[in-house]
């Protein structure tokens, strides 16, 4: 559920400034390479709403940004008439903030956090905004119950679905479990791997895709002796994406913390029924019993990176529902297909992109966009 303006308005905590006509977006960002899924979001945020007409373009703090076909590129001169959001789960840069006080009319915050909690220095800076965008609402509460004064608004995240469509299967391979994403602990590949090799079931195959490098790396060793585990190291454009999921049969994150999860949500979209925990970012889009094998939380610990806490997986619900899935190829392909009609219905990133202009309309009085 997206929180409304009409419940920040009562707060009476809208910082608007000076009357300047705002008649475009920009995203601001210090890197929109496809490095880390968070130069990810900005490129596809900028790109989407090229893409369904909006006035809008990206601008990086980092120097200027190559001309892009499908990326349009803003000018610092452009700051003066634009609602500005940026990147924040990133550091900004002091000379980068004081520029945007002063030329831009309106400036908002893009933040995530994976723990219940946000860092006393991410609140402090966070509460400079006029407002703060955040992608799922464990992200949201995370916020408010940091105390966080400065209006907070839910804004997801989406999938390309001409880079992720629904993917028939390939027959005649191995039941295959696939992993993907960020080499992190957080994300559970560690407990994907434990359950795999504990499973031991016939004719299945793990699928590990990860850049080769960091913590998943120290395993690799560990694993590399057994034959039905695969660590895909290979760099390739978004579009070959579907090729790996018509090679999986299951998406598996039982991951710790989720600010999102978009590897579960594009698994989805490809027909791939996720088995992920009961817990965090993936709770917004995951769906019902019906499509997600939910995995339930056995604990907590404190969180990675942010502060508060990170669930602890079930351990014994992540073999269970890894078994269900191996045993009953039927039942994975029909939750499959439901786990896609669900996400192209609702989290396609036109989608996701236009929920943005009506946020902005009323939060700006001369908003033009």
């Amino acid at each position: 559920m997206t929180v409304t303006f009409e419940t920040h308005q009562k707060k009476d905590r809208l910082r608007r400034r000076g009357g300047a006509v705002v008649d475009r977006f920009v995203w601001a960002h210090g890197d929109f390479n496809y490095g880390n899924s968070m130069s990810h979001v900005s490129r596809e945020t900028v790109r989407w709403l090229s893409k369904i007409g909006a006035p809008v373009g990206a601008w990086s703090w980092d120097g200027p940004m190559e001309p892009s076909k499908d990326l349009p590129v803003a000018l610092q001169e452009d700051l003066k008439k634009s609602a500005v959001v940026v990147m924040d789960r990133v550091k900004v840069p002091l000379a980068v903030w004081d520029m945007l006080k002063v030329e831009a009319p309106f400036i908002a915050a893009y933040y995530m956090c994976e723990g219940t909690r946000v860092k006393d220095g991410d609140l402090a800076r966070l509460e400079r905004y006029d407002a703060v965008f955040t992608p799922t609402q464990f992200c949201y509460r995370a916020l408010i119950e940091s105390g966080l004064k400065t209006p907070v608004f839910v804004w997801g995240h989406g999938f390309d679905h001409e880079v992720f469509p629904y993917v028939e299967p390939k027959p005649d391979r191995p039941f295959t479990f696939l992993w993907y994403g960020d080499e992190n602990r957080r994300k559970g590949y560690d407990l994907f791997l434990k359950a795999f090799v504990e499973l031991n079931l016939p004719n299945t195959r793990a699928w590990v895709r990860s850049p080769g490098s960091g913590f998943l790396s120290k395993l690799t060793g560990y694993y590399r002796s057994n034959k039905n585990i695969v660590f895909d190291t290979r760099v390739t454009p978004p579009e070959q994406l579907k090729e790996m999921m018509a090679e999986a049969d299951v998406f598996v994150g039982p991951h710790r913390g989720e600010g999102f999860g978009l590897g579960g949500l594009e698994a989805m979209a490809c027909g791939r029924p996720a088995i992920m925990t009961r817990w965090s970012g993936p709770l917004d889009y995951g769906g019902g019993d019906d499509m997600t094998y939910w995995v339930g939380t056995d604990g907590y610990e404190p969180a990675q990176f942010d502060v508060g806490v990170q669930a602890k997986p079930d351990y014994h619900k992540l073999l269970k529902q890894m078994a269900s899935a191996a045993l009953n190829a039927e039942e994975v392909r029909r939750r499959g297909i439901l786990a896609s009609r669900h996400v192209h219905s609702h989290w396609r990133w036109e989608q996701k992109v236009a929920e943005i202009l009506p946020i902005l309309r009323q939060l700006i009085p001369q908003c033009k966009l």
